[in-house]
């Protein structure tokens, strides 16, 4: 439940502690960050994919997580179930959802999909309410696209990345698909995808167990749909090759060609996202998130013979994670595993982490 998860961008009690000043480490990670940061393609765009969290609504001074989510429609609804709190709801979200709806279904006997799609729309009301387009989060939503993307994915339902109204591109007009459909941004024409849906759809809302795991067979089904463009693409670029892309055939500047040549008419985010530079801002990297730890595996598997050919291409198609000291080391492990860069901060220091990305992404331009 990414969009609503705790977030290294929840705020902690002002009397928390500090830790020790960031070390050579981390501060190695920043400087990557802000090299790649910098790339723009051809078309003046950034190379670089933010993934946005409710910590971006947090950073904007307009926060609504998880917990506070569910605590309002539990109350609304005048259920008697207790929300957990701080520690005890981590890992646990997808099954507080699910408690939530079973404990509506005994009680007035509805099938529990029917009381689902009950709960979808309530959650879709608050937050059209919660964050407009153009509202509390304007201001940093103007500051990070002016960088120009040319992808954005945001784990957000809600539309805080917009200032304007944006249009939409739909394979359905009856429904809105999480891993197909997207947003036009409306002043930089930047593609917002919705991996998680979008509070134009209440139905297509992934907050439980159950839609988490149909989600991974059509994730898989965006997996094959890439690797078969990406195919296409390698063959109209260099038709008389018979390899594959990541065999000894191709340099990496032909591979670096293709995946550029493709990365524009891609029609899912796992495909925008797979060999593209990706930073996660104010997202929960929680071990409950299967469906993301299944893509970043499967973007690392996509890379790796590669990579075994060419090392820097590890360097210059990373994924780094924004995150507070004291949270770097509970998900170093993980990270070290995934193959993932933290890029840690100041417990608290969440200003001055922001500050340094957003400067990363509109000071100076380098083309790649």
């Amino acid at each position: 439940m990414l969009a609503l998860a705790m977030t290294s961008s929840t705020r902690e009690p002002s009397n928390a502690r500090d830790p020790e000043p960031l070390g050579a480490s981390a501060e190695a990670a920043w400087r990557r960050f802000e090299t790649l940061a910098r790339h723009r393609d051809a078309e003046g765009r950034a190379t670089m994919i933010p993934v946005l969290g409710t910590g971006f609504n947090a950073q904007a001074k307009k926060r609504l997580d998880w917990r506070d989510l569910l605590v309002r429609v539990a109350h609304d609804l005048g259920l008697d179930l207790v929300v957990p709190e701080g520690e005890a709801l981590v890992g646990n979200t997808t099954l507080v959802w699910e408690a939530m709806l079973t404990e509506i279904a005994q009680r007035s006997r509805q099938k529990p999909y029917r009381v689902e799609a009950e709960l979808e729309r309530h959650v879709r009301a608050v937050l059209l309410t919660e964050y407009p387009v153009g509202g509390a989060t304007k201001e940093l939503a103007t500051r990070l696209s002016s960088a120009r993307f040319r992808d954005v994915v945001s784990f957000n339902f809600d539309h805080g990345f917009h200032t304007t109204t944006p249009t939409w591109v739909r394979e359905r007009d009856d429904r809105f698909d999480p891993v197909w459909d997207h947003a036009i941004h409306a002043e930089t024409g930047a593609r917002v995808w919705y991996p998680h849906g979008s509070v134009i759809d209440a139905e297509s809302l992934q907050l439980g167990q159950r839609k988490y795991g149909l989600l991974i067979q059509e994730l898989e089904r965006a997996r094959r749909g890439h690797k078969s463009a990406e195919e296409a693409m390698r063959k109209a670029l260099f038709p008389r090759k018979r390899r594959r892309l990541d065999s000894e055939a191709y340099s990496p500047e032909e591979r670096e060609a293709v995946w550029e040549a493709q990365r524009p008419h891609t029609k899912s985010w796992l495909s925008a996202a797979m060999t593209s530079p990706l930073v996660f801002l104010g997202l929960s990297l929680g071990r409950e998130e299967w469906a993301l730890w299944w893509f970043l595996n499967q973007r690392r598997r996509n890379l790796a013979r590669a990579v075994g050919r060419d090392h820097a291409l590890a360097d210059r198609h990373p994924a780094f994670v924004l995150v507070q000291a004291g949270e770097a080391a509970r998900l170093a492990t993980a990270a070290s595993l995934a193959g993932l860069t933290l890029l840690p901060f100041r417990d608290r220091g969440y200003d001055e982490a922001w500050a340094r990305v957003l400067a990363a992404f509109t000071g100076a331009v380098e083309r790649s």
